[in-house]
This record gives structure tokens, sequence and C-alpha cells, in this order.
């Protein structure tokens, strides 16, 4: 399996595990604010990992600030990151599809909640 691929499951699953254990703190705020804290330290390291692995397995350039763009702010930073590096057609879906894999990965966190 390639590695932006495993970084997007890599992705899910962290949003799987935050699901399940936010089921589990919600009755301690502090636990739940260092929960917070910590996905959100990880989702930007996968996402700014993920950039520079896709880019490096293209052999594509990385443009200036993209990836810290996407870290502050994903759907634009996606944006900006594809639509620089690809042509319209091939940027066009793979930042539909990275808005489907975000969707996914909002909705993941409730998965958990819904088999306990």
């Amino acid at each position: 399996m390639k590695r932006p691929t495993i970084l997007i499951l890599l992705l899910v699953g962290l949003n799987l595990t935050f699901g399940f254990c936010s089921n589990l703190t919600y009755m301690n705020e502090h636990l739940a604010v260092l929960l917070g804290a910590l996905y959100i330290i990880l989702f930007n390291i996968i996402v700014y990992e993920w950039c520079e692995v896709n880019s490096r397995s293209k052999s594509l350039p990385i443009p200036s600030g993209a990836k810290m763009l996407t870290v502050c702010f994903a759907p634009l930073g996606l944006a900006y990151y594809f639509f620089r590096v690809y042509r319209f057609l091939p940027a066009l879906r793979a930042y539909t599809l990275s808005i489907l894999v975000m969707i996914i990965v909002l909705l993941a966190p409730g998965i958990p909640g819904l088999l306990i």
C-alpha cells in the first residue's frame, strides 16, 4: 500500500479512536480538552506529512506555503495545494475526493458512539 494511502487511513483511524475516547470522557471536561488538543496536533501532523509524501511520491514540486496553509485550514489549503500542483481536472478530482474523505473523517467519531 502506498504511503499517502496509509496516511489517509491513519487519519480515519485517528478519528475513530477520538470518537471512541470522546464517548468515554464526556464526564471529565479536563480530559476531554486534553484529548481534543492531542487530536488537533496529531491531525495537523498527519495532514502536513501527507502533503509532503504525496508530492514526493508523484515527483511534484510542493508550492511554497501550501503545507502550512493546509495545516491551518485544511479545505482551503488542500484546494491551493491541488490546483497549484495538478492540472485543472485532476486537481478538481483530487480536491473532491479530499472533501469526501474530510466528510467521512468528520462522521467517523460518531460511529463508535452508535456501537456502544
